[in-house]
């Protein structure tokens, strides 16, 4: 199989199914939306709002416009069902076969409120000092077994390793040390094993390992912690990565590289 670049996606797509992996990154046949995925991107779009309002703050801005609602006022953002339904509008527009209806909207928002009331608002975007929303990063490994080279319909592709991906919102603490926050709408499972995923288990999750690696190359002055928060399973989980970290996650980046 060819593979010029890994997303924490693809590594959980590979661990799951191979013959899934295939299909979906060479061969480029992709999965429908679900309704429960679609939800989720709902639910994340209006919890990425309240973090955007809270740089507009920052900026001393009085509106801002996003890719996919268009412009919005600081006022707007403070509706939280004004933007949770204008998030239901836009993805529910492009994805006309998924079938979601006002029961799925009112799901949405509830999710929406329970994530922003949390321990007395402690994960509320609007009430953290946030340093970026929505953070992509896409950068090659500069490293010597990152090196692929293909040869395909007679040509010669040579390059090294990517990594992709977006975090969906970081938080600055200080000057030197910054939380990476990951929301999930889903169970708290893994997937290919189907077994419940502990403090324990995410110390050494394949995704927080791949963020944390993705970060620390993109801000290698900064230390970062790295937090998954469970809506609706269970809450908040916080782990402290460090430096061997670093190495079990460019370690899990090399096997399935050389594996696949």
């Amino acid at each position: 199989m060819i593979v010029c670049y890994l997303r924490s996606s693809s590594l959980s797509t590979l661990d799951f199914c191979e013959q899934k992996f295939f299909l979906q990154y060479n061969l480029s046949f992709q999965d429908k939306t679900n309704k429960k995925a679609l939800m989720g991107t709902i639910t994340h779009k209006a919890l990425q709002v309240l973090g955007d309002k809270k740089l507009c703050l920052n900026r001393g801005n009085k509106s801002f416009t996003d890719d996919e609602l268009g412009r919005l006022s600081l006022e707007d953002c403070d509706n939280i069902e004004k933007i949770t339904s204008k998030s239901f509008e836009y993805y529910t527009s492009h994805e006309p076969d998924v079938n979601l209806d006002n029961s799925s909207l009112r799901t949405c928002t509830k999710w929406v409120h329970k994530a922003i009331e949390y321990n007395d608002g402690l994960l509320d975007p609007r009430n953290q000092n946030v340093f970026a929303t929505e953070e992509y990063f896409d950068f090659e490994v500069d490293e010597p077994w990152a090196k692929y080279c293909y040869n395909i319909g007679g040509e010669k592709i040579e390059g090294r390793l990517a990594i992709k991906g977006t975090v969906d919102l970081i938080v600055k603490h200080d000057e030197k040390y910054y939380e990476i926050l990951d929301y999930k709408t889903g169970k708290r499972i893994n997937w290919a094993t189907g077994e419940e995923k502990t403090l324990e288990s995410l110390q050494s999750d394949t995704q927080l390992l791949f963020y944390y690696y993705a970060l620390k190359n993109m801000y290698p002055d900064y230390d970062f912690g790295v937090s998954i928060f469970y809506i609706n399973s269970g809450g908040l989980f916080s782990m402290c990565f460090d430096d061997q970290d670093y190495v079990k996650a460019e370690s899990i980046l090399k096997k399935n590289f050389q594996y696949i």
